[in-house]
């Protein structure tokens, strides 16, 4: 049995909250991390993608849409992001309509750096929620 205490929060509140978790595996900018139990303290800044945890041995996923922040203390993860989304609650039709309209942006050459910055960022959310909502219908 796990003794870690997820959540995951973001400005809108708290996205998840697992307890007797037995492992977290998030997406850094160092690359991925895995947090057991007894984990040194530790802050790193997160990418876009998939959060993973271990809980009754059964693997579960949290779509992260954003950059953000994970701490862990004293056996407590905390990961602090803009968005995230339960594997389960992926609209997966919406998630293709997102995809499909960021590689038209793509596709026809953005002038502007940050609008096209914009379009990379909407392209690699709408891929990780395509990948959880994929999983979830199969």
């Amino acid at each position: 049995m796990g003794d870690l205490l997820l959540e995951v929060l973001s400005h809108h509140g708290q996205i998840l909250k697992a307890d007797g978790v037995e492992m977290v595996d998030v997406p850094t900018l160092m690359g991925p991390t895995t947090i057991l139990k007894n984990h040194a303290s530790y802050i790193s800044q997160l990418e876009i993608g998939v959060l993973k945890y271990k809980k009754d041995g059964i693997i579960k996923k949290v779509a992260l849409g954003t950059h953000g922040i994970i701490e862990v203390y004293k056996n407590h993860v905390s990961v602090f992001v803009h968005t995230a989304e339960n594997e389960e609650d992926i609209d997966v039709a919406r998630a293709k309509r997102a995809k499909e309209l960021a590689e038209g942006l793509l596709a026809q050459g953005i002038d502007e750096i940050e609008s096209g910055f914009r379009a990379e960022l909407a392209l690699k959310k709408a891929l990780v929620r395509l990948s959880l909502g994929k999983s979830n219908e199969d």
